[in-house]
């Protein structure tokens, strides 16, 4: 029997659907993808509720006609705005060796707390443990110890997301398998594992939120969204040289960092609202980007 997997984003600008196959030697196959733009979600909701549904419908009907057949299930991402990431820490006494069980009691104890209202705990895992030789481990199985002092990650989500996700998915005959956080499932997939052992942070600039997460093995020990993103770069750049908004995404995504200040680019070319390609300046579009980045960068370090 085929087995297939459909998963859904909503990013902060546009929508996105891929439909895999599981294979036994091949891991996944992709038979579908698409990726419709939308006027997203900025802070804790969406920036037009009424355009959602077409954008996932038209993501779901792209990635039918490729795959060849209706899509009845899919999991969906929760995006970092509708996301809260809480650690508790939390010991146990362990009889002779470190087992499972003990593993399951700190985590039993460490959940032992108030959850808002509008939240809930869509993941939990533990982050780290401390035994009686004070040494951190990851995964303390069969290690001799008297107790077990750890933290554990708990990953909340924004009950209006998952509600307002299920319903329009419904409404388009499709069942919600699973909510996967977003900030996890990209740590866990772009960090190798002995980086993530290591201790790293991860910045996902968004275009209306940036995304920072602070990752130890495979939980998430800081998350937070900063309000600032590529949108915000296309405005100063519409507003300071004087273009429109769709002339500024377009300079903004032909703007490459790294490039050397030698002259060798003077100008950028896009298309103007009359659809003719036209040139620009490319110091003050440098100057622009540049002192925003940098302002998202302060912001960035403060968290």
């Amino acid at each position: 029997m085929r087995d297939f997997k459909t998963v859904i984003e909503f990013g902060t600008s546009k929508i996105a659907c891929v439909v895999a196959e599981k294979k036994q030697r091949m891991g996944l196959e992709v038979l579908g993808y698409s990726q419709i733009p939308y006027a997203g979600i900025k802070k804790t909701n969406w920036v037009d509720s009424k355009e959602v549904i077409g954008a996932v419908e038209q993501a779901l009907e792209s990635c039918e006609r490729q795959a060849g057949f209706r899509i009845r299930n899919a999991d969906v991402g929760i995006p970092g705005a509708f996301i809260k990431v809480i650690n508790r820490k939390a010991q146990v006494p362990v009889k002779g060796r470190v087992a499972e069980r003990d593993i399951d009691l700190l985590i039993e104890k460490a959940r032992n707390f108030d959850i808002m209202s509008d939240l809930t705990l869509v993941h939990e895992w533990p982050a780290w443990f401390l035994l009686d030789d004070n040494n951190v481990y990851l995964e303390p199985y069969d290690v001799p110890s008297k107790r077990l002092r750890g933290c554990v990650s708990f990953t909340l989500a924004n009950k209006f997301f998952l509600n307002d996700a299920m319903d329009l998915l419904n409404h388009l005959g499709v069942r919600v398998g699973y909510f996967i956080p977003e900030p996890l499932a990209e740590a866990l997939y772009l960090l190798p594992e002995d980086i993530r052992d290591s201790l790293a942070g991860l910045v996902d600039i968004g275009y209306y939120s940036t995304n920072v997460s602070l990752v130890y093995g495979d939980s998430l020990l800081f998350f937070t969204t900063i309000p600032m993103g590529g949108g915000h770069i296309a405005s100063d750049i519409a507003y300071a040289m004087k273009v429109e908004g769709d002339t500024a995404e377009q300079l903004k995504r032909r703007y490459t960092f790294g490039l050397s200040d030698n002259n060798s680019i003077s100008q950028l070319f896009a298309k103007n609202s009359d659809g003719k390609l036209k040139k620009y300046p490319y110091d003050p579009l440098k100057e622009i980007i540049d002192s925003r980045v940098e302002h998202l960068i302060l912001h960035i370090g403060k968290v």
